[in-house]
């Protein structure tokens, strides 16, 4: 068992190294493709930078070339300054992909299920009760609709399978008890994340087509 343990953390960490590979990989192509390129306005700029951040949304990595590009290129603009102070957090790892999400949340179910016990241990047959539960966590699967901690799962992986990211998102949120809660913090920071990068992208898409299409100075910046 223990070998095996050791071969599994050893497979976890080649792919996170081929994983890191890729992402540079990436990142040297996005610096040969964007090196000696002339933008002539603002707008084609932050084109440029929304192309670069939805190729990172698309392959889960950082978007540190489209936060410099951003840069270059915000001037007084308060929208585009505005953007760069949300991204910036988030540049350097990126927001994992809608596949990673759906890939890790039955792990994280399971553990929020676990964690859930010690939410509703109160006297010492409880807690007794509640450590059983523990060893072996049962997450119920016919809950949907319920405001159950098994409910609200269940919502969110249904919303999960339907490419719906702000509803699995919502139906976590509203879950109680601090244990259970902190079970599903990272997770749903995470996908909180993959919001914040696909809020962004939708700003700043619409930001660059108003610039480019504007017939006023700003459109020549």
């Amino acid at each position: 068992e223990e070998l095996a343990r050791v071969e599994s953390e050893l497979a976890g960490v080649a792919n996170e190294m081929r994983e890191l590979s890729a992402r540079l990989s990436t990142m040297e192509e996005e610096i040969r493709a964007t090196s000696g390129l002339r933008v002539e306005s603002r707008g084609q700029a932050i084109a440029m930078a929304v192309t670069i951040l939805r190729d990172a949304l698309q392959r889960g990595g950082p978007f540190v070339i489209a936060l410099n590009q951003l840069e270059r290129s915000a001037g007084d603009d308060e929208v585009i300054a505005q953007q760069i102070a949300t991204l910036k957090p988030l540049a350097e790892q990126g927001a994992p992909t809608l596949e990673k999400l759906r890939q890790s949340f039955p792990a994280m179910a399971q553990e929020a299920v676990a964690a859930a016990t010690d939410d509703h241990s109160g006297s010492v047959l409880d807690a007794t009760w509640a450590n059983i539960k523990k060893l072996v966590p049962i997450r119920r699967v016919d809950a949907a609709g319920e405001e159950s901690l098994e409910g609200r799962l269940v919502l969110a992986e249904n919303a999960l399978a339907q490419d719906d990211l702000d509803a699995a998102v919502e139906a976590l949120q509203g879950i109680e008890g601090d244990h259970a809660a902190a079970a599903v913090s990272n997770w749903l920071q995470a996908a909180e994340n993959r919001q914040t990068l696909n809020d962004a992208i939708a700003t700043l898409s619409s930001h660059a087509i108003s610039i480019l299409t504007s017939t006023g100075p700003e459109g020549s910046q």
